[in-house]
This record gives C-alpha cells, structure tokens and sequence, in this order.
C-alpha cells in the first residue's frame, strides 16, 4: 500500500478513548467521517477483579467486533503529574521553554526529559503567566506505551481525565456565568474542575470517606469554598453553577 494511502487509512479508522477507575472501565468509539467525528459505540465494563483494565477492555472490543488500532488515555490525577506554575512574564514563545525548565526541575536528576503539556490561564497583561503543566516521565510513557501494544493497539496520546468532561460542557454551552465547579463522580473519588467561564482556575480530587450521599456533599461544598477563597477577584460572583456530569451517558446520546 502506498505511504499516502496508508496514513490516510489510519487516520480514518476508530479510535477509543478510554478511563477507568477502581469500579469501572469506560470508552468511547469514535472514527473521522470528513472534518467531523462520528461516534460509532460508548459504554462502561464492571472491572474484573485481577484484570488489567486495557486487557479487558480489548476483549470486550474484539467480542463487539469494533477493531481500533489506536487508543487515547484519559488518566487520572494519581497517575498524571499536575503541576501549578507561575512564571515572570514572557512573550508567548517562550512560555514552552519556561515550562519545561521548571517541570524538569520538579523531576530532578532524571535521565531523560519528561512528556509536557500545558495551558495558560488568561491574567492580566505584563503580569506574571500563570500554566497548568501536565507531565509524565519517559520511564512511565514507556510503560504505557509497553502496556497499549500488548492489546495490539498503538497509543495514539495522553490526556487528562479530569479536563474531559469540560469539551462537553463547553459545546453545550454550560461554561458561561463567571463561575462554575464540574464534578465528576468515580468510585472511591470525585473530581472539581472550577472555572472561570471556560477557562478552568482549580483542579481538585476526594478521596470518598463515606458512601453517605450527605456527607459527600459536605466534602464537595467544603472543597468549592476552599478554592473560591483562594480565588482572587471572584468573591462577588455570586454562587457557583454546579455541572455533575454522567460522561458515558452523554456520548452515547451523541451516537
């Protein structure tokens, strides 16, 4: 086949994205149909105790006849390194330097560079730039690179889990008012994302203390009310809108 041909064959086969947690395995399907996406399945696996989640998610593929040579990675806060940076101001290129330089120094004496991505939070101009920089060592890149080609797939990119669901809100249009928390349920854990509109300002995850619905809510309000306060010149934002997001159900609507 030629080169052209094949590039262009891969780049039109599915993909699935997929995130777990303790409980569950989720995925979505998807393929490209012209400059669009066309979701071709979504759903969620109970995890098999034992099992390593892409195993038996591969499996799961295979029994519904989806072939995907390619999967994104969607990991969670304790598998991906976040780190709040605030650098002195500087020209747009050269905040990539500025950002790896300090992710670099938070790895130490490591042998090999780690894998950087980042965001700039809008501030105001001339001041300092504050990034959040996700990164991962080349050590665990490896491995999960290692991990994804024993399913025979190839990984296609890592992302985080917890910006997910804001590409969703942000489509529908739930992202407007000055100040609004997604919360994102998992087993053993919650995720809030607070923004400012759609830009998000705090990441933050619980650990579940209590399966009581009251108390969890207690934990959630109790966590929104830190971030608001460390949040300068939002305090007469009013209330903010609270987005809990069921993730799998709202891709399988878009099917």
């Amino acid at each position: 086949m030629p080169s052209r041909l094949r590039r262009w064959a891969t780049a039109h086969q599915p993909v699935v994205v997929a995130y777990w947690d303790r409980a569950e395995v989720h995925y979505f399907v998807a393929c490209r149909r012209g400059k669009s996406i066309r979701p071709l399945a979504a759903g969620s696996l109970v995890r098999v105790p034992e099992t390593d989640p892409l195993e038996q998610l591969t499996s799961h593929l295979a029994s519904s006849q989806l072939t995907c040579r390619r999967i994104v990675l969607l990991l969670s806060r304790s598998e991906l390194e976040l780190s709040t940076l605030n650098l002195p101001p500087a020209e747009p290129d050269e905040i990539p330097s500025l950002v790896a330089a300090e992710v670099e120094q938070q790895f130490g004496d490591s042998t090999a560079a780690p894998l950087v991505d980042y965001f700039v939070v809008p501030g105001v101009a001339g001041s300092t730039t504050d990034v959040m920089a996700f990164s991962l060592s080349s050590e665990l890149v490896s491995r999960w690179q290692e991990i994804v080609r024993r399913t025979g797939m190839q990984l296609a990119a890592i992302s985080s889990r917890q910006l997910a669901p804001l590409g969703i809100l942000r489509r529908r249009g739930d992202l407007q008012l000055p100040l609004s928390v997604a919360i994102s349920l998992y087993s053993g854990e919650v995720e809030l994302t607070l923004c400012k509109r759609e830009t998000p300002l705090f990441l933050r995850t619980l650990r579940v203390s209590s399966d009581d619905p009251r108390t969890l809510a207690e934990q959630i309000v109790l966590e929104i009310q830190r971030c608001i306060a460390l949040t300068s010149g939002l305090d007469r934002a009013g209330a903010p809108e609270l987005r809990s997001e069921e993730h799998t159900s709202e891709l399988q609507s878009r099917g």
